[in-house]
């Protein structure tokens, strides 16, 4: 048994997408230790293979001194940046360090061809602990998340889709018009989620669309709009964190793509097995490897998908 410490930061997506390297060194007998900023530390709370979780947005001296008296015997790097090598520098013992595999990131977002597709991150990741395990297992992505508050336990109970309407840029979400002419034609419950941020895009939609959609976008806390994906029916997304935690609930989703691509390395990682990726094919896709629209900003690629297309996705998910 190994002491070991894991490292990743940030964002929402990028931490559950870490969730199968906790289970698979816990499961092999080691204990962990996680550290992240403390803005997620809800997302790590509840987490059965974490043994600790220490908070920390700068790595200060004191921080420093803290991990070196845990005496760790090794370090797992799921981030790879400058916060990440300053701790390796500081304890000096042991590290294995994921490949972020940006020269093929760089290469396909500029030379647009398949032959540069990075392999998941998540298989990234487990082959980052390789030599730390004995198996792999083929549970896919893990959250835990806390029980629902009396906000929501009336909504939980019917059946209802999701539709997560951020995104981390604007390249990698459908324009406000885009999502109105969607759910104008929605003919089943549908309920929109997301962060703060998208509280006024969600209420222009909820006003503009049919009877049948109702916003939740910037009302919830995280952990209730978990919950509300957790017991949904089936879930639209464009590539998002929220797209993740969806795949680790398992739930049928149509994600849908823009300005990035599935071969980038972050598509929904086992999700439901009726799920589909949907992206409008184009040479100057993709224009980059985070969303922005970088060579076209006068094209919304996710614009151009089809809405005949999602609705008949809708209804197919519908009956599952």
């Amino acid at each position: 048994m190994k002491n070991i410490l894991v490292i990743r930061f940030s964002s929402i997506g990028d931490i559950v997408l870490c969730s199968p390297v906790v289970r698979h060194l816990k499961q092999n007998g080691h204990k962990i230790t996680m550290i992240t900023k403390s803005g997620f530390r809800a997302l790590w709370k509840n987490n059965p293979y974490v043994d600790e979780l220490i908070l920390a947005d700068e790595i200060s001296t004191d921080v420093l001194l803290n991990l070196k008296k845990k005496q760790f015997d090794c370090i797992v790097d799921l981030h790879n940046n400058s916060k990440s090598n300053k701790i390796k520098k500081g304890l000096s013992i042991k590290s294995y360090t994921v490949k972020k595999s940006n020269v093929n990131k760089a290469l396909l977002v500029w030379f647009k061809s398949k032959t540069f597709t990075s392999s998941h991150i998540v298989d990234r990741y487990l082959e980052t602990i390789s030599s730390l395990i004995d198996h792999k297992d083929s549970l896919g992505l893990d959250f835990f998340e806390d029980a629902p508050s009396d906000k929501i336990t009336g909504i939980i109970d019917q059946k209802y889709g999701v539709y997560v309407i951020g995104g981390q840029h604007k390249g990698k979400m459908m324009s406000v018009e885009r999502m109105v002419e969607l759910c104008k034609q929605v003919s089943v419950p549908l309920y929109l989620l997301g962060g703060p941020e998208d509280e006024v895009t969600g209420k222009r939609v909820e006003e503009r669309g049919s009877d049948n959609v109702i916003n939740l976008a910037g009302e919830l806390s995280l952990m209730d709009s978990v919950n509300i994906l957790k017991h949904s029916n089936f879930v639209i997304s464009h590539d998002t964190g929220l797209m993740h935690i969806a795949s680790a609930y398992k739930k049928n989703i149509i994600s849908l793509w823009g300005a990035t691509t599935p071969e980038l390395g972050f598509p929904p990682y086992k999700p439901g097995k009726a799920s589909v990726i949907l992206q409008k094919t184009h040479w100057l896709r993709p224009t980059s490897k985070l969303g922005k629209q970088r060579f076209s900003k006068h094209i919304n690629f996710i614009d151009r998908i089809s809405i005949d297309v999602v609705l008949e996705e809708i209804a197919r998910l519908w009956k599952v």
